[in-house]
């Protein structure tokens, strides 16, 4: 059923993702764009590599093109996959790493079997960019293990791949890259975090009237297929309640809007008083409020009732407000039944009665 409407602001926070669930689609949505731009350039950034290699060293394109190509040819399919629907926020951080783990490869080759120490800067350089790619400290641990693991075992094993007197420099500077890569990491990793409570927060602002708590009209379209499928369930019609506070400009004017909120908060209260459990009560907007539930026009007619005796009842400013809302409602069965088609009726129901009050004034 439908969340608790006069508890609409606890029901709306537990729907919520923890913050953890939300890096994970920060992270996702990141490693997704990644793909999507970074993928398609280091693919046409190799191809060019391997025209370069071969036009360069004729001698030694059977091992430095398919260092270039094969690289290329991974990358390219993972675009592929990506836009075939396959590689989706929810896998793209490990594609992502497959896609590291293939170009530090094939640069750690070139470094070994080409002897070419200064190609190493690569590595170093790879090391750092992993850094900023991997999205989990698990991916960050796979994907250094080529550009960071693997030179070092080459330096230690590889015979005069580097000179005895610049081996420590070459180990310093090791060093100082994985500190660096380990730094922009947790950095990102950060602002991942960071980036995750701000869309909490912007989804709870967006779900969750910062006045009085309730629902808005984004929660109501959210609650409301839950409520119309339970409607179905029961065999149930599906009502919704349209509040209007009475006077409420005049209030604002007069005693300022500090005190038109005492009466906003006043209605909200006996909306809460009022209503079920299972009921959804969201501020549509201003000084209009509605209830939304699961029942026929007579449950709907005392739902109005209710509401107008609390809020008479609660009145915050007697002698200066008269403490009265207008209502009006609607009931429809659930089968084929539209939020928008629902909210009309009940809010043309309530200019109704009000054009009517007014004809026996």
């Amino acid at each position: 059923m439908s969340p608790p409407p006069g508890d609409a602001r606890r029901s709306d926070r537990s729907s919520l993702s923890p913050v953890d669930d939300r890096t994970d689609i920060v992270r996702g949505r990141e490693a997704l764009g990644v793909v999507k731009v970074i993928g398609p350039a280091m693919t046409g950034l190799l191809v060019v590599f391997a025209f370069f290699d071969a036009a360069t060293h004729p001698d030694q394109m059977w091992w430095r093109v398919p260092t270039d190509v094969i690289p290329a040819g991974v990358l390219a399919f993972i675009v592929w996959l990506q836009r075939r629907g396959t590689v989706t926020a929810a896998n793209a951080g490990w594609w992502t790493a497959v896609g590291s783990l293939v170009v530090s490869t094939s640069i750690l080759v070139t470094v070994v079997y080409g002897a070419q120490v200064p190609i190493m800067i690569y590595l170093l350089v790879m090391t750092v960019v992993n850094g900023a790619l991997a999205l989990t400290t698990t991916q960050f641990v796979v994907t250094q293990t080529v550009p960071v693991l693997r030179p070092l075992v080459a330096m230690v094993s590889v015979g005069g791949l580097i000179a005895a007197d610049s081996f420590a420099d070459w180990i310093a500077l090791w060093l100082v890259t994985l500190a660096a890569s380990i730094a922009v990491h947790v950095a990102r990793e950060r602002g991942f975090r960071e980036m995750a409570r701000v869309l909490e927060l912007l989804e709870q602002q967006a779900i969750e009237d910062p006045v009085t708590g309730l629902g808005t009209r984004r929660a109501l379209e959210q609650t409301f297929p839950v409520v119309r499928s339970s409607a179905e369930v029961t065999g149930l019609e599906v009502f919704l309640v349209f509040v209007d506070v009475d006077g409420l400009k005049a209030v604002n004017d007069s005693l300022g809007h500090d005190e038109g909120d005492r009466v906003i908060l006043t209605v909200a209260r006996a909306l809460r008083e009022a209503a079920r459990s299972r009921d959804v009560l969201v501020r549509w907007g201003g000084d209009e409020f509605a209830v939304l539930g699961v029942g026929d026009s007579d449950a709907a007619e005392r739902m109005e009732t209710s509401i107008a005796q609390r809020v008479a009842a609660l009145n915050p400013l007697a002698g200066e407000w008269p403490g009265t809302v207008s209502t009006g409602a609607s009931t429809m069965r659930a089968e084929g039944c539209e939020l928008a088609a629902l909210v009309a009726a009940a809010d043309s129901d309530m200019y109704r009665r009000r054009r009517a009050l007014r004809g026996r004034r």
